[in-house]
């Protein structure tokens, strides 16, 4: 199979008219309660712990009480593993507690990872991603907000 692409640098060349920028994909949002932290996280490369381990094993969004158990596994659209989006975990709740996010693709491998001291979390969500794992790794009965976002 071939493809091929034309592009026109022309000044003279008449009836060529470029297409519009396609609209930026439509914000991805979830929200739940974490139970506790898992201060394991972040010692290894991966993730580890209840959900973690639930998610990586069945490579799927793990059911309850695994999901939401020291983790959240969030299933994201085709389009946001084009290297182009950008994920931010939030609380507002006045205890301590601190989120780290990891990022994998279709078949669960790890593709990079947003783990700082900082309570909220952002970073850019890797090329070919389509599951965000959002890790409590100090705190206990934590509510988030998990948006990612087109930086078109």
């Amino acid at each position: 199979m071939q493809t091929a692409e034309l592009q026109v640098f022309s000044q003279a060349a008449t009836g060529v008219e470029p297409l519009p920028p396609s609209p930026p994909d439509a914000p991805v949002t979830e929200t739940g309660l974490i139970a506790t932290g898992n201060p394991s996280t972040g010692t290894a490369d991966d993730a580890t712990g209840v959900t973690a381990t639930a998610f990586k094993t069945a490579c799927a969004v793990p059911a309850a009480p695994a999901q939401g158990a020291d983790g959240w596994v969030t299933k994201l659209p085709d389009s946001f593993g084009d290297g182009a989006h950008q994920a931010q975990v939030r609380s507002d709740i006045a205890t301590p507690y601190d989120f780290d996010l990891y990022f994998y693709d279709e078949s669960c491998t790890l593709l990079g990872a947003a783990a700082s001291s900082a309570a909220d979390e952002s970073g850019t969500i890797p090329a070919g991603s389509r599951y965000i794992l959002t890790q409590l790794w100090l705190g206990a009965a934590v509510p988030f907000t998990l948006t990612a976002t087109d930086t078109r």
